[in-house]
């Protein structure tokens, strides 16, 4: 049985990533400024999808977005906290599906059954799930009827 190298936290990419996610974050949020809350429905293979951002506090300095994803009946809700820090030009996943404080490396196996680098999976996860908001994504209908791009009637 062949032995499995230890993980190494790779300080540099989590920091790209990090950064990654923050522009993303901000061109999302800077779409929809006159809101606390908004939506984006995203449609992929015929099943459409709704992500909701809600701006949970806001200072000079960081955000912190709650996002939450309704889905289907039998499949579980997506909630997750980022910290948006815009000083440093960062954002990363605080809190994802009731888990928080993540490590930078946990040990394998351990009681919570955590990857070795779970920091590292929830904050690709945020990029992939941003990136698809950005490429696929729709502002609600309330939300582009208020901003006037079409009427209901």
């Amino acid at each position: 049985m062949p032995l499995l190298r230890k993980y190494k936290f790779d300080l540099h990419a989590h920091i790209y990533r990090c950064e990654a996610n923050y522009y993303r974050m901000v061109q999302l949020l800077s779409q929809n400024r006159r809101y606390e809350m908004y939506s984006r429905s995203i449609e992929i293979d015929g099943h459409k999808f709704e992500l909701r951002f809600e701006v949970h506090r806001e200072g000079k300095f960081s955000t912190i977005v709650d996002l939450r994803q309704q889905n289907p009946v039998g499949v579980p809700e997506l909630e997750m906290k980022v910290l948006v820090c815009h000083d440093v030009r960062t954002a990363e996943v605080l809190k994802y599906q009731g888990h928080k404080r993540f490590k930078v490396v946990y040990a394998y196996p351990n009681p919570e059954m955590y990857l070795p680098n779970e920091k590292d999976r929830v904050n690709d996860f945020l990029s992939e799930l941003l990136t698809n908001c950005l490429t696929h994504g729709l502002a609600s209908q309330r939300e582009m009827e208020e901003m006037g791009v079409f009427d209901s009637r």
